[in-house]
């Protein structure tokens, strides 16, 4: 697991051994930590929303995520697409990726990963009807 906060994977830890797990945790941005890894899976919750959606974001989500956490460049796409960019470097021929997507952002997401290299598998709705996970394979 990967995340640039020291406190995002300490309290990760100690989820993972509350619940028996094993899991190897990285600091770092995004894929670059994994180094020599190539992954079967990849599952990312990366910063999606826009400076303008973060204005009316509720307060309860401004005081419990960092903004960091949760704010991206690009219209909330600057993640997905420096992702793109990585990809294949740290995952093995038919890789799964997952992503969180804001609900206004499938069409942009699908054209990030449009390439002949990805088969759209699924995107999923949230409890609230709304586009919220993206389901790519590697081809």
């Amino acid at each position: 697991a990967v995340d640039i906060s020291k406190k995002a994977i300490k309290i990760a830890k100690k989820n993972a051994h509350l619940n028996g797990v094993n899991i190897i945790f990285k600091i770092g941005d995004l894929l670059d930590p994994l180094e020599d890894i190539r992954a079967d899976v990849i599952i990312s919750n990366p910063p999606y929303v826009s400076e303008i959606e973060f204005k009316s974001l509720d307060d309860d989500v401004k005081k419990f995520e960092p903004k960091k956490a949760l704010i991206a460049k690009d219209s909330g796409l600057e993640f997905y697409k420096k992702i793109e960019k990585q990809i294949f470097k740290y995952t093995k021929p038919k890789a799964k990726l997952f992503f969180e997507i804001g609900f206004s952002q499938k069409k942009d997401v699908l054209k990030i990963f449009s390439d002949k290299k990805y088969v759209l598998k699924h995107v999923i709705k949230d409890f609230s009807k709304k586009d919220r996970f993206f389901f790519v394979e590697i081809e």
